[in-house]
């Protein structure tokens, strides 16, 4: 079967000579059922690198937080994984579970969705930021605290001293993400997985929540994915973009050049029906036809063909499934009939 790369124009973005931080390579994740092993993750493959925000989107179902789960080590139960994620060459999709449990939240950490769930409700917010030191860095008890405290203050609370002193419930919901970011961020990882970090905040305080991430990550250093289906985000934050539906991923590039000539039907509709403040008031709002599948009923050939205008009447994108090119060459898409770029 043909790649897709052989279809797409030659690398638009120079990779760093340092090389990827993170590289995905082929990962897969099923679930077990009575009957056979579900795929829902289906040979996914991306880099993520040092400074760069790499956003991961698509539809709810589409298989990006199981994907991030699974870069993690967090798997629910009975979950199957393959692949290699390697980090500094280390695969951690081999190591045992004794292992990744100390690469977890040092090496590699991650900022929850909703962070009142995150948080332990008995345990005071200086005790769970200052945490992940005493466990990995084997840092003193005092030395923590006062790690965690000025951590506070560096992710923007007030009073950080007054704050670790305190409880999850005594805290706004922006406050709380800070203090998540806060654990996340205090002893420094290379990775920081963000899985709809803003979804339970309010719009002011998703922008601030963002900007700070943007600092904190320049301050750092780190390599950020940012799981998101919220495309305002993507065009404000990310500098690259990988594009996930029914458990693939359907394109990938740089985040301006997708979001100037998005090449996949998949991609273009998600930014048309994108909210827009300068669309004409009055007119009904574009939306995109049909669900994305199920794992366990996915059509054959193009998964989005039933969605699409072009692949629905279309042989080929009916039953040829296609493949997306290497990870981290330049602007790739797996589509029969992409999209004119010009």
């Amino acid at each position: 079967m043909r790649r897709m790369s052989d279809l797409a124009p030659a690398s638009v973005e120079t990779e760093s000579a340092a090389g990827p931080v993170c590289r995905v390579r082929d990962l897969r994740v099923a679930i077990r059922t009575p009957g056979e092993a579900v795929e829902i993750v289906c040979g996914v493959s991306f880099d993520l690198h040092a400074g760069r925000t790499t956003a991961l989107v698509g539809e709810s179902g589409s298989g990006k937080s199981m994907t991030g789960l699974a870069m993690l080590g967090l798997l629910p139960r009975g979950a199957l994984r393959a692949g290699q994620i390697l980090l500094a060459g280390r695969d951690l999709a081999a190591l045992p579970e004794s292992d990744m449990r100390q690469v977890r939240g040092d090496r590699v950490a991650v900022v929850f969705q909703e962070p009142m769930t995150a948080l332990n409700p008995v345990l005071s917010i200086g005790q769970q930021v200052a945490e992940p030191l005493c466990i990995h860095r084997k840092t003193s008890r005092r030395a923590a605290e006062a790690a965690a405290i000025e951590m506070l203050g560096r992710v923007g609370l007030p009073d950080p001293r007054r704050v670790a002193g305190q409880y999850p419930h005594q805290l706004s919901g922006g406050m709380r993400q800070r203090v998540c970011i806060a654990m996340a961020l205090i002893c420094h990882p290379d990775v920081l997985i963000a899985d709809e970090p803003t979804t339970a905040l309010d719009a002011t305080t998703q922008l601030q929540i963002l900007d700070l991430l943007r600092q904190l990550q320049t301050d750092f250093g780190m390599a950020v994915l940012l799981i998101t289906h919220d495309l305002s985000l993507v065009r404000q934050r990310a500098d690259w973009i990988e594009i996930m539906y029914a458990g693939r991923l359907v394109e990938q590039g740089p985040a301006g050049e997708i979001l100037r000539h998005a090449a996949h039907p998949y991609t273009a509709a998600l930014l048309e029906v994108a909210p827009d403040l300068a669309r004409p008031r009055g007119g009904r709002l574009p939306v995109i036809a049909g669900d994305v599948p199920q794992p366990y009923d996915r059509p054959p050939g193009c998964a989005f063909h039933p969605r699409c205008e072009t692949g629905r009447d279309l042989p080929q994108c009916r039953s040829e499934t296609p493949e997306i090119g290497p990870a981290g060459q330049g602007h790739r898409w797996a589509c029969w009939h992409p999209r004119s770029r010009g």
